[in-house]
């Protein structure tokens, strides 16, 4: 092997560990940053937990936050639906009582535009930008 041809292969050998660890290290930062958004969600579950004296868990759809603009992170975005629950739960007993039974996980996704909220059997499905839990609320008081 002539030695310019061990240098073309270590050259290109190094570019593709720089390349993979790149990768590597946006993966975890992502990662770090979503498991960052969990932990506060967690605690919007816990304050509608509060009120409604049930929990209720949600999922994020990650892909639909890719290319989001930086206003719509999905702790943004997914306080809607937990905002709109703990104002439902805080409305009278029967709404209470009426979120607790027919409302067992959130699904948050972020979608421009007009925000599309849904009941998906026991699945409260919300999909739009953030600040919209007067929506949220107002199709809960007349779907559930």
């Amino acid at each position: 092997m002539s030695r310019i041809h061990t240098v073309g292969v270590f050259a290109l050998a190094l570019a593709f560990v720089l390349v993979a660890n790149t990768a590597a290290a946006g993966n975890l930062e992502a990662n770090m940053k979503w498991g960052g958004w969990e932990k506060k969600m967690k605690k919007k579950v816990e304050m509608a937990k509060q009120k409604c004296a049930v929990e209720i868990p949600f999922e994020f759809d990650k892909a639909s936050f890719d290319g989001a603009p930086k206003d719509s992170d999905p702790l943004k975005v997914c306080d809607s639906p937990y905002t709109a629950l703990w104002n439902v739960c805080n409305t009278s007993p029967d709404a209470k009582k009426a979120v607790g039974e027919k409302v067992k996980k959130v699904h948050c996704a972020f979608a421009a535009g007009e925000p599309n909220i849904a009941m998906e059997g026991t699945t409260l499905s919300y999909k739009g930008p953030h600040g919209n839990s007067s929506k949220v609320k107002d199709f809960l008081m007349k779907n559930l």
